[in-house]
């Protein structure tokens, strides 16, 4: 009769009354129990303990969890409908009335009266009071359950982007302590790049919260500060991250500036929703990742980009077109194809289409091949240069001629290329020049010296060391 769904409760009154019949048939037998068992309660004392008090408190059982739970109980508002019928057929037969007085029926019928008379609805509230759910159990009384804080240990609290675990990242050694709730969205993420092993170059510069000066530099193997600091830089090259990865981690770094994937194969167009929330990006290299030229056509368009490093198979006509129309563009990097590398050409008429934005300010150039016709448009075409990069053998001392007539020019990175001694004398008068980079060319200490001389206000980078400029 007190089955929960109607299909398996008795259909008629005939088999509500065989149902009685087979338990008056069966023979009570009563049972000794243990005595570490605890005896049953008396049920009618239950039941009239109720009736007296119809609100109450249970604070005698530990609840589960450490959660203290007030519970309160409100009588049924609708009265109890009786079938008269029914009650004439049962009060003119014998055998059934006899039935009535069968310990479990009296149990039976007692927990049909309490379900039937009572509506439970289970209300769960937070420590301020608000409702967070509610679940109702048909029909009649109101339980309400609030949590009592002061008995409550603290939650553990899960890890960022990992809505599955509530385990804590682990900081940059491996040792899986980490003293910082994971609800630092920077750290956790600066945990997670320094992790990368696959990674050719990983580096993440942080500031630290409420000190001034230059951004710390964290490379992979170090430890990360102890005190709270904002992610303003990010180098993943060639690493195996994902779109998922960068999703998971990166759209809530509010102080990020520069974002460095290159290589990153398995990055795709769908990392550009991503990107597109971090409005404080100005410097982004997508080169060698799976990004369409459409894609870096959003990132223009959506993002406040003031640096962009491209592949050859990114430049489009549209692409340049629209750098060249974009005057906050003010620094691009191109990157070609090596044998190691299958990045697409840079042709001399991309080269020559780029040249026409004026507002540039910074080139970068890695592979690029071009004819020398074309690097003597350089200097002309972009007068107000200040800065240059170039890197790969093809670039000899015959470039030097050409690039010294940038008049504004006070970095000139020529990392691996062809440079000798020879050339160095074209650089003597150069006396705009601040930063100079040699690494990895074919000079010597005797050049270097006989530069440094020309160029006392110059910082020189070389394999054998640095040379600071004289003090003025």
């Amino acid at each position: 009769m007190v089955a929960k769904r109607p299909e398996d409760r008795q259909q008629s009154m005939s088999a509500v009354i065989a149902e009685l019949q087979s338990l008056a048939t069966e023979p009570v037998v009563a049972t000794a129990k243990p005595a570490a068992e605890k005896k049953p309660d008396d049920l009618s004392a239950f039941f009239d303990k109720l009736a007296r008090k119809p609100s109450g408190t249970i604070a005698d059982t530990p609840p589960t969890h450490e959660v203290a739970a007030t519970i309160t109980l409100a009588p049924a508002e609708r009265p109890l409908k009786v079938d008269r019928s029914l009650r004439d057929r049962n009060a003119s037969s014998h055998g059934v009335t006899r039935l009535l007085s069968h310990p479990r029926v009296l149990v039976a019928g007692a927990l049909a009266a309490l379900v039937l008379l009572a509506t439970i609805i289970i209300i769960i509230r937070n420590k301020e009071g608000k409702e967070v759910a509610r679940l109702e159990v048909p029909d009649g009384s109101q339980i309400e359950i609030t949590q009592d804080q002061s008995r409550m240990g603290t939650p553990a609290r899960p890890s960022i982007g990992d809505n599955s675990k509530t385990t804590s990242a682990t900081d940059a050694d491996g040792t899986g302590k980490s003293a910082h709730p994971t609800t630092d969205p920077d750290r956790a993420a600066a945990e997670w790049v320094l992790a990368q092993k696959t990674a050719s170059f990983v580096l993440a510069r942080v500031q630290i919260t409420g000190q001034p000066g230059p951004a710390k530099v964290i490379q992979r193997g170090q430890p990360l500060p102890d005190q709270p600091f904002q992610v303003v830089e990010f180098s993943l090259v060639g690493t195996d991250i994902t779109d998922h990865d960068l999703a998971r981690f990166l759209p809530r770094l509010n102080s990020l500036i520069r974002l460095d994937i290159s290589d990153g194969k398995s990055v795709t167009d769908a990392s550009v929703a991503t990107l597109r929330e971090i409005r404080s990006l100005i410097f982004v290299d997508v080169s060698g990742t799976s990004l369409t030229p459409p894609a870096c056509l959003e990132l223009i368009r959506t993002l406040p980009l003031e640096y962009l490093s491209l592949s050859g198979r990114k430049l489009t006509p549209e692409l340049l077109d629209l750098v060249c129309a974009t005057p906050r563009v003010k620094q691009v990097g191109l990157r070609a194809s090596t044998t190691k590398l299958q990045l697409g050409i840079v042709t001399d008429e991309q080269l020559k289409s780029l040249f026409r934005a004026k507002q540039l300010m910074s080139l970068q150039f890695i592979d690029v091949t071009a004819d020398m016709a074309t690097w003597r448009e350089l200097p002309d075409s972009l007068p107000n240069l200040t800065q240059l990069h170039v890197q790969g053998k093809h670039f000899t001392d015959a470039h030097l001629t050409e690039f010294v007539r940038l008049a504004k020019l006070d970095y000139l990175g020529l990392i691996r290329t062809a440079i000798t001694d020879a050339g160095l004398p074209a650089l003597y008068n150069s006396r705009a020049l601040r930063r100079l980079d040699l690494t990895g060319t074919a000079v010597t200490a005797e050049g270097v010296a006989a530069l440094h001389e020309r160029l006392p206000l110059c910082q020189i980078t070389w394999d054998g060391g640095i040379l600071e400029p004289e003090p003025k």
